[in-house]
């Protein structure tokens, strides 16, 4: 993972992770913190459920409280998360911490890539509680020109928020 400073929005430290495949991704998966946010850009059209949910049930595991999913299959994908946080809430796999966990999702299809990542860096804030240990993540699925991409805008991340907000980016 790479880091990128924090979100002077959040205070939280972002880091961006890129893999050739979703597996690839959940093998390097390791938040710095108890809770994080996610974007993942993915086409993930060609994905089984069960790539998709094993991916889910990881993220959640492992304290996502917000995903946010982009790329083709997005809605799907989003869809899946939200099966799996309420699988693993009802049948009690969760950790005791997060017996009561809530797990915000969003798709955009509609979005530019640079639209789906303004909106993690600027909206997409976990409870209160959660605030103090919380980390943001992107991951890139497959594209390397998707992790280029998020590399640039995090360079300067409060730059790359006011440029979109002029919609300037």
């Amino acid at each position: 993972m790479r880091a990128f400073g924090k979100n002077s929005l959040t205070d939280a430290e972002v880091f961006t992770l890129h893999a050739n495949t979703l597996s690839g991704a959940m093998g390097q998966l390791s938040p710095p913190t108890k809770f994080f946010t996610v974007l993942i850009a993915c086409d993930s059209s060609g994905l089984s459920v069960e790539e998709i949910s094993g991916f889910a049930r990881a993220l959640v595991a492992k304290g996502a409280v917000w995903v946010c999913t982009w790329g083709k299959g997005c809605e799907r994908f989003h869809d899946l998360i939200d099966e799996v946080a309420v699988e693993m809430k009802v049948l009690g796999w969760l950790p005791p911490e997060r017996s009561e966990a809530v797990v915000m999702t969003t798709w955009h299809e509609r979005e530019s890539l640079a639209g789906a990542l303004w909106f993690l860096l600027s909206c997409a804030w976990p409870l209160d509680d959660e605030l103090e240990s919380c980390s943001t993540l992107v991951i890139t699925v497959g594209n390397q020109a998707w992790a280029q991409e998020m590399a640039e805008c995090l360079k300067a991340m409060d730059e790359f928020r006011k440029q979109q907000m002029d919609g300037a980016y």
